[in-house]
C-alpha cells in the first residue's frame, strides 16, 4: 500500500495487487518507492511525477508497480489523453500561415493521415 499526498491535504490511498511469480519483486520494490517518493496527486485525482508533472499512465501502475488504480486517476488519464488528441489535431496561425505560402490561397490540404481537410 502506498499512500501519496497531494495538495491541501488530499490523499490517495494505492493498494497492492499480489506479485506474479514472473514478476521481480525487488524491481517491483524499486518501482513502487520512485512512485511514492517522486510523485503527487493533483486536483483531480491524477498522480503525476514531481518534476515534469506528467500524468502516471495507469498501467505502469498496475504492471510495474503491481497497484491498484483508482478509478479517478482512470479518467484523469483519458481526459489528458483526449485534450492531447484534440490540441494536435487543431492547425495553429503558424501552420495555417505556412500552408498559405506554400500551396496557396483558397487551396485545400488534406490530412493524410485524418483525413481532414483544410482551406488555406
Amino acid at each position: 500500500m502506498i499512500e501519496i499526498e497531494g495538495d491541501f491535504g488530499s490523499t490517495q490511498t494505492l493498494h497492492s495487487l499480489p506479485v506474479r511469480s514472473s514478476d521481480d519483486a525487488v524491481k517491483v520494490r524499486r518501482v513502487r518507492r520512485n512512485i511514492l517518493n517522486n510523485t503527487r496527486l493533483r486536483g483531480d485525482g491524477a498522480i503525476v511525477m514531481e518534476d515534469s508533472g506528467n500524468i502516471l499512465p495507469p498501467a505502469v501502475l498496475e504492471a510495474h508497480a503491481r497497484l491498484q488504480v483508482p478509478e479517478n486517476h482512470r479518467k484523469a488519464y483519458k481526459r489528458h489523453l483526449r485534450d492531447q488528441r484534440r490540441a494536435a489535431q487543431e492547425i495553429s496561425a503558424e501552420q495555417s500561415y505556412e500552408m498559405r505560402s506554400a500551396f496557396g490561397k483558397g487551396e485545400t490540404i488534406v490530412n493524410a493521415e485524418t483525413g481532414k481537410t483544410y482551406q488555406t
